[in-house]
């Protein structure tokens, strides 16, 4: 059964690459650039996993990622930020600087597995 991922990033290139590289390991993806617009989607489409950016335009990625917690609080959040954070923003993993092929599928991988009882 495939997985579904949210991906919000204000970035629309680094959605699409997300996008390419999530469906190429056969995950499901719905992306927002917009967070707002992204929060009631988590209440129709069931995701197994979320991915989104630390400064996003429209809303700090740590405030999305502690709502997306509240809702679900076994939610993966994997976040991703240009620099080195302080502290976790409520994600369950952050990667660092540019990120990579491997590192994003790695990173899913392990939250996957880590949410399978």
């Amino acid at each position: 059964m495939a997985t579904s991922i949210l991906v919000v990033h204000d970035d629309p290139i680094i959605c699409i690459a997300l996008k390419n590289i999530l469906n190429g390991e056969g995950h499901g993806v719905v992306c927002y650039q917009d967070p707002h617009h992204a929060l009631p989607t988590l209440s129709t489409i069931h995701f197994d996993l979320v991915i989104m950016n630390l400064l996003n335009a429209f809303m700090l990625g740590g405030q999305f990622s502690l709502e997306v917690k509240r809702i679900y609080p076994t939610m993966p959040v994997l976040m991703i930020s240009n620099s080195t954070p302080t502290g976790t923003h409520g994600a369950d993993k952050i990667i660092s600087g540019q990120f990579t092929h491997d590192e994003i599928v790695s990173a899913v991988n392990e939250l996957l597995k880590s949410k399978t009882p």
